[in-house]
């Protein structure tokens, strides 16, 4: 509460250590966006698109001649 007194130096040096986890913590999100952003892409192409991911054995390549 009010009544600890922490000094300043002190105080300063857990703002800075706030200030660098406020960060990292903030690029983490910006990560997990990014990431969750793809998966996002991809589950919106297979249900909208009906896009499956074929496996390369079960794929049938059609030569035209």
């Amino acid at each position: 509460g009010h009544h600890t007194r922490l000094p300043t130096a002190q105080r300063e040096q857990l703002v800075l250590e706030r200030d660098a986890l406020d960060i990292e913590w903030r690029n983490l999100i910006l990560e997990e966006n990014a990431l969750g952003d793809h998966s996002r892409v991809e589950r919106i192409a297979t249900e909208k698109l009906q896009m499956q991911h074929v496996d390369p054995s079960q794929e049938n390549i059609v030569v035209q001649k």
